[in-house]
């Protein structure tokens, strides 16, 4: 753990001195690109406003996820044990990738309205598929002989599935989960963008629309600060799940 927040400071020190070398470089206004100091000193003087906009962000990432997890695993089971899904919805599943997450977002405001339920649906639309994807590939790479074995002790299609698939490909699921997680604050925030009346998406919209540019990139970095703690419990939690791995 003390590795890891060493690894963060050396990056974040990096990327400070990037960012103030190009601004010291093109001669940049504050008003284009504020210094690194100004959008701290900013996030501390509206730190209220940033954490009253930064939670319900937070809560639809995370209630979009778990929702994510629990359909993409039953999705991804539907996969692996039924063939006619298999033959029916994964093409399906894979052509609702081409959809973007915007473009879809507008109906899901017409169906659900402004309400938590149309965010966290979106969310889910926008997670599941690395989900479920993950948990087939995962089955399919377990050895043919571990499947041989459980035949020949006359394991059932379930059986078989419960106690070989679903375990072996528990490494694959968490690599999916971990991308899942990674993208789940911002599809949160693409869902506020079409329409919200709170949440950082909210900020960063009406910020923009004043030219408030400092207001903008302090939401960007909370943003940034709740993905990565998000992601960081989630591989906390997975970790000990597959411990053996």
């Amino acid at each position: 753990m003390r590795q890891k927040w060493l690894q963060i400071a050396v990056v974040l020190v990096f990327v400070g001195l990037l960012w103030q070398s190009v601004i010291v470089l093109f001669h940049l206004s504050d008003f284009f690109l504020p210094t690194p100091w100004a959008i701290v000193k900013g996030a501390f003087q509206d730190r209220m406003l940033l954490l009253s906009m930064a939670w319900p962000t937070l809560l639809e990432a995370l209630l979009g996820l778990l929702a994510a997890i629990l359909f993409g695993i039953g999705l991804g089971a539907a996969l692996v044990l039924w063939r006619p899904v298999r033959y029916l919805c994964l093409p399906l599943v894979v052509l609702s990738q081409a959809i973007p997450t915007l473009a879809i977002a507008p109906l899901f405001v017409l169906w659900f309205g402004l309400t938590l339920n149309a965010k966290v649906l979106l969310v889910l639309f926008a997670l599941f598929f690395p989900i479920s994807l993950s948990l087939y590939e995962g089955v399919k790479a377990i050895p043919p002989i571990w499947r041989d074995q459980a035949r020949l002790m006359q394991a059932t299609r379930w059986r078989r599935f419960w106690f070989l698939e679903f375990p072996g490909a528990l490494p694959s699921l968490a690599s999916g989960i971990r991308m899942a997680t990674a993208w789940a604050p911002v599809s949160a925030v693409a869902s506020e963008w079409v329409g919200s009346s709170r949440g950082l998406g909210f900020l960063m919209i009406n910020a923009s629309s004043e030219l408030n540019t400092h207001l903008v990139f302090e939401a960007i970095g909370v943003l940034m600060v709740l993905a990565w703690a998000l992601y960081a419990m989630v591989d906390r939690i997975l970790r000990k799940i597959v411990f053996w791995r």
